[in-house]
């Protein structure tokens, strides 16, 4: 369905201790991991991930008609009048370089 070229797993550092090996690889220390609420997937993808963004925008109309109808159908139990929301936790990563 896509036009663009492969790119990483969008889930490559989802693993407990993912983001901490690949930060410390690229010689970051003290090296933190939070979470925080995120509840607004949809919005989210289209607005802040840039692979998103350039996914959707070189979508022909009729196929990004077609994700737009997917997605408005999978996350209908998720949606309240003014936006989806997804329950799920966004993670922030942190380090120190030296």
């Amino acid at each position: 369905m896509s036009v663009v070229p492969p790119g990483s797993p969008p889930f490559a550092l989802a693993p407990a201790g993912a983001r901490e090996a690949a930060q410390s690889a690229t010689g970051f220390d003290e090296v933190t991991v939070s979470e925080t609420p995120a509840d607004g997937f949809p919005d989210a993808f289209r607005d802040f991930s840039v692979r998103g963004v350039k996914i959707l925008e070189r979508q022909t109309p009729d196929i990004l008609a077609r994700i737009e109808t997917t997605w408005t159908e999978g996350f209908a139990p998720h949606a309240d009048t003014s936006r989806i929301r997804v329950p799920m936790p966004a993670l922030i990563a942190s380090g120190r370089k030296s």
